[in-house]
């Protein structure tokens, strides 16, 4: 997901609404000129709440402390705690909930807390209360949440409590598809061995047999890093198919599938430093991608080479292909060429009242990390807007505002594969206004 963070972004769409303020003061009621403070007011605190955001707190010492907490149901569990040194921290900075595999304990993914603490996360590993009770550490990977939003948190004042990330190893990995679905808090997620389409696994999983139970929604970025295990045949692209089902959702995915990589890959036991190094180079240019909004780590998760002059032609299975769908890029093969997208399609639906009449002159705001600059429209006198020539597989924002209309203000994610051109803003009778989406495939969850 993108947010509506950037200085740039926020200062022109501020300075834009100002603008026009000042221009319409005199010609405005005071209960119009109220809500438009009010909306101004609301737009304001989208930025300051939306994540994205450097924080420092690269190199130095690690910060660990164990603890026990309070388990969301009832019960404690035992977990660790990693923060990023203090003294290079210039802002809190994002955090992970993370587990372990099916019964492993917390020193088997330290690995990755470690690193990650390193590169300006804090990480807590909480131990589930049962070793493969799917639903136990589902609560796990809440319960470390709760924890750490919490004043708990040993390192509260290191934590930036609205850029949550989650990641797990197998049971782990594949539960947190669960969790995205219901933990609004989540921003993005990161599987090892392997994205799922379902907590119970899929296709696509090291044990070759799983089978999944209730399907998931995908609702925020997610990255699958997969075992080169279950070589019987099947199709290559049986890696991806949790990675098809956030692409099917136009959620932003990304599926590695490590060459010889077996399922330890990710665990205590690895047989190198190398294969944390580059699990970990995957792991935490996706969370700077999402949680920090750095642009530039696109450009990393999508280099030939990376991390030890290792390249995808080496580094990638020759039996199962890897993936990426996210920043411009539609790609089915990592390892053939992977180019960005040159297509262009138009967004613009309707603006309509709680009797489905158009509301004329409503403006409507895009945004999105790749566009120069925020773009406007106007509705016509049906109520109708539309934008041109928006390049595909990005994301974008939209955000829609009246005069004497209420709507909620708050930003509204879409990566589009193709025309969208049914993205429908409603006036809600309910006090608080809902926007309702109708945009067929393009459609994305509010986050």
């Amino acid at each position: 997901m993108s947010y509506l963070s950037s200085a740039k972004e926020r200062a022109e769409i501020i300075m834009y609404l100002e603008e026009k303020l000042l221009l319409t003061f005199f010609k405005l009621s005071f209960s119009s000129l109220f809500l438009l403070f009010i909306f101004l007011f609301a737009v304001d605190c989208v930025f300051a709440n939306a994540p994205g955001k450097a924080c420092g707190g690269v190199g130095g010492t690690v910060r660990v402390q164990d603890a026990q907490i309070p388990q969301r149901g009832g019960g404690t569990l035992n977990a660790k705690v990693f923060a990023p040194d203090a003294a290079l921290q210039t802002a809190p900075c994002p955090f992970i909930t993370m587990l372990p595999g099916g019964g492993a304990e917390i020193t088997s993914v330290e690995w990755a807390a470690s690193r990650l603490a390193a590169n300006g996360y804090v990480v807590i590993i909480t131990k589930p209360q049962t070793g493969e009770s799917l639903s136990d550490y589902n609560a796990a990977a809440i319960s470390g949440i709760d924890f750490l939003v919490s004043n708990a948190n040993p390192f509260l004042s290191s934590t930036d409590t609205n850029a949550v990330g989650a990641a797990g190893w197998s049971l782990g990995a594949r539960v947190l598809t669960r969790t995205q679905e219901e933990d609004a808090r989540i921003s993005a997620i990161v599987e090892w061995d392997n994205l799922a389409v379902s907590e119970a696994g899929d296709n696509g999983l090291p044990q070759c047999t799983n089978q999944p139970t209730t399907l998931r929604t995908p609702r925020v970025p997610a990255l699958g890093q997969a075992s080169d295990t279950c070589t019987d045949g099947r199709s290559a692209d049986a890696k991806k198919t949790g990675f098809n089902r956030w692409r099917q959702f136009s959620q932003p995915a990304m599926q590695v599938v490590f060459r010889g990589a077996n399922h330890f890959w990710w665990s205590a036991t690895a047989s190198s430093a190398n294969q944390y190094d580059i699990a970990n180079y995957y792991t935490k240019n996706w969370f700077d991608r999402w949680l920090k909004g750095d642009l530039t780590a696109t450009g990393r998760l999508l280099s030939r080479t990376i991390i030890n002059n290792t390249t995808l032609e080496n580094l990638l299975s020759q039996t199962f292909n890897s993936g990426a769908f996210f920043d411009g890029y539609n790609c089915e093969n990592l390892r053939a060429a992977c180019s960005p997208s040159t297509q262009t399609a138009t967004i613009g639906g309707r603006v309509i009242n709680s009797n489905g009449r158009g509301v004329a002159n409503a403006r409507v705001i895009l945004t999105g990390d790749y566009l120069s600059a925020p773009r406007y429209a106007l509705t016509n006198p049906f109520g109708y807007y539309r934008f041109v020539n928006i390049p595909v597989y990005f994301d974008y924002q939209v955000m829609v505002s009246a005069k004497n209309r209420s709507f909620e203000k708050s930003s509204v994610a879409l990566i589009i594969t193709g025309d969208a051109t049914n993205l429908n803003f409603t006036r809600s009778h309910l006090k608080n206004s809902l926007i309702n989406f109708a945009d067929g495939t393009t459609r994305r969850i509010n986050r």
